[in-house]
C-alpha cells in the first residue's frame, strides 16, 4: 500500500508542471549510508536515508523524493521537495522550504516551524508530528493557522488510514489526529504589539510620576 501511494503520488508531481517546475531537471539519485552526512544543493531525483545518516537540504536544493529509515534525519531550511516519506524512527526537522506532500509512518518524528506548499501532511498511528505556530484551527480534514514568522497556511492533515478511506459522502471530520501536537509560538506581529504595550505602559507610569512630583 505504502509504494502505491508513493508511485501515485510521483506521477501526479510528473504530470503537473505547476506542481513542480522546481525539480523538473534531473540529475540521478542518491544512497546515505551509516553516519554519512551530506549536503544538498542541487537538483536530484530520489534521495535514500538509512542507518544513522543526516541529510541538509537548504536554498537551490530540488529532490523529487525523499526517503528516511532506521534511525536517519533531514534537516530542512529550504528548496523543494516532492514527497517527504519517513520510516522506522527517522526523522526531519523543517524550518524552511516547499514540500508537497509528507508522509510519516512507524515511529518517525517531525518538527515544523515553516513550511510552503504543503497540500497534504499524513501520519501513521505510532509516529509524531510536532507543528509550531498560533491560530490553529482544524476543519473537516484540514489544519489552518500561522506559522512562527508569521505567515498563514492551510493543508490537509490526516491519520493514513482515513486518507486511504477516504471521506466517502461526508467531509473530513473535524478531530485533528492525536499524534499531530500543535505548539502555540507567538508570531513576531504579536511579539511587536506585545513590546508596543509595554512601551505605552511605562510611558503612562512615567506621566503619573512626573504628575505627582
Amino acid at each position: 500500500m505504502k509504494m502505491f501511494l508513493k508511485i501515485t503520488l510521483l506521477c501526479a508531481l510528473f504530470i503537473s508542471s505547476s506542481a513542480f517546475s522546481a525539480i523538473i531537471t534531473r540529475t540521478h539519485n542518491i544512497y546515505i549510508t551509516e553516519t554519512s552526512s551530506i549536503d544538498i544543493l542541487g537538483r536530484q531525483d530520489f534521495v535514500y536515508a538509512y542507518d544513522s545518516s543526516m541529510v541538509n537540504v537548504s536554498s537551490g536544493a530540488g529532490i523529487v523524493s525523499y526517503s528516511g529509515y532506521d534511525n536517519s534525519r533531514i534537516n530542512i531550511t529550504g528548496g523543494s521537495i516532492g514527497v517527504v516519506e519517513l520510516n522506522d524512527n527517522s526523522s526531519a526537522i523543517v524550518t524552511g522550504g516547499d514540500i508537497a506532500w509528507f508522509w510519516l509512518y512507524d515511529d518517525s518524528k517531525v518538527n515544523i516551524k515553516f513550511l510552503e506548499g504543503l497540500a497534504g501532511l499524513f501520519v501513521d498511528d505510532q509516529a509524531e508530528i510536532n507543528i509550531f505556530g498560533s491560530g490553529f484551527s482544524y476543519s473537516h480534514g484540514f489544519l489552518s493557522g500561522i506559522w512562527t514568522n508569521g505567515e498563514p497556511f492551510m493543508y490537509l492533515a490526516l491519520e493514513v488510514e482515513d486518507f486511504i478511506s477516504g471521506p466517502g459522502d461526508m467531509p473530513f471530520g473535524d478531530n485533528l489526529p492525536d499524534n499531530i501536537v500543535l505548539h502555540v509560538v507567538s508570531t513576531p506581529s504579536t511579539i511587536f504589539l506585545f513590546l508596543l504595550g509595554m512601551v505605552f505602559v511605562v510611558k503612562g507610569r512615567n506621566v503619573k510620576k512626573l504628575i505627582k512630583n
